[in-house]
């Protein structure tokens, strides 16, 4: 049981692995996030304080366990930048005017992230300790690098955290936000990618083909789903109670460079399970295939492809798609 008191120490990591450990000590599993996260990775960015992702049933006893130990509620509220950041947090707490504690919901940033409380070891993909020797030394021009000592904090992999911003790509499409997970993600190719931490292979299927074509060309390339038939929305929730039918015709323009083709997508599913998907252009030509396919609504789809230069070959035109679903 930790015996820290907030008395105006400097943030560093040492008042990082404090603050882990009075959440560690309320049984409360947390995973280091935000810009202290990057420059733990190695990126180079402005701290404006330190975050955590914390299950969403324990984020309120993870609110009053920071404050017993020292640190300031916000006084400012909603003219706090930090309550009007891109991406601001369930709640936080203040280190000082400029400097606060951030807590995210699991549920609001990492959705589909393995449970927190997994064994910390080398055979661990999911998670590691801020200290771990894989992650850079602090060096000059970059990030401040792993923690000198050893510490409990745990960070998500590089390779799960990068699949946890291609998924907030996803959700966040066509929002002010998007542009913000994009430039994560730009920092990550720039600054990690090849190290000893981020190596695309480590990706899962799906992520790892939109990740390279990340590599491969200046923009990303992804397309939305938007039925718009409303009689037949409710057979896009995967509640369906029978195997059946259904072909959805609609149109989604999509642009890249100015450039937009004309094609046609199917896919089967069953309820909860999608099973297979085919993708063409034109007459049946086969340009790409899916590689993979995000839910982020009940009627909203993201559909990744694995050839982006392909993609680029089509020209004039609008997307046209026909979803079946079994």
């Amino acid at each position: 049981m930790t015996t820290f008191h907030f008395s105006g120490q400097q943030l560093d990591s040492d008042l990082v692995t404090s603050i882990s450990s009075l959440l560690d000590d309320v049984n409360v599993p947390n995973l280091l996030w935000g810009n202290y996260l990057l420059t733990v990775y190695g990126v180079p960015t402005v701290v404006d304080g330190v975050s955590f992702v914390v299950p969403d049933a324990l984020i309120e006893i993870s609110l009053s366990t920071l404050a017993e130990a020292g640190f300031q509620p916000c006084s400012r509220l909603f003219a706090c930048p930090h309550s009007n950041s891109r991406q601001p947090p369930y709640m936080h707490l203040h280190i000082d005017d400029e400097l606060a504690i951030s807590l995210y919901r699991k549920s609001d940033v990492l959705w589909e992230f393995p449970e927190f409380e997994a064994a910390l070891d080398h055979t661990n993909l999911n998670i590691m300790c801020a200290s771990d020797a894989r992650l850079p030394p602090a060096t000059l021009g970059r990030g401040r690098g792993r923690f000198p000592h050893f510490s409990f904090v745990r960070i998500p992999s590089a390779s799960r955290y990068c699949e946890a911003l291609i998924l907030l790509l996803c959700r966040d499409y066509g929002t002010a936000c998007e542009t913000y997970w994009m430039a994560i993600l730009t920092y990550m190719l720039e600054y990690v990618d090849g190290t000893d931490i981020l190596d695309e292979e480590n990706l899962r299927d799906g992520y790892k083909q939109f990740y390279h074509a990340l590599k491969l060309v200046p923009l990303w390339f992804v397309i939305t789903l938007f039925p718009v038939v409303t009689s037949r929305k409710s057979q896009l929730k995967w509640v369906c109670p029978k195997a059946q039918s259904v072909t959805i015709s609609l149109c989604q323009h999509c642009s890249f460079k100015r450039l937009q083709a004309r094609n046609r997508v199917n896919f089967s599913i069953q309820p909860g399970n999608i099973r297979s998907m085919r993708f063409s252009v034109g007459f049946d030509r086969p340009i790409a295939n899916v590689v993979k396919i995000v839910q982020t609504k009940a009627d909203t789809f993201h559909l990744f492809f694995g050839d982006i230069r392909e993609q680029c070959a089509a020209e004039n035109g609008s997307w046209r798609f026909q979803v079946e679903i079994r």
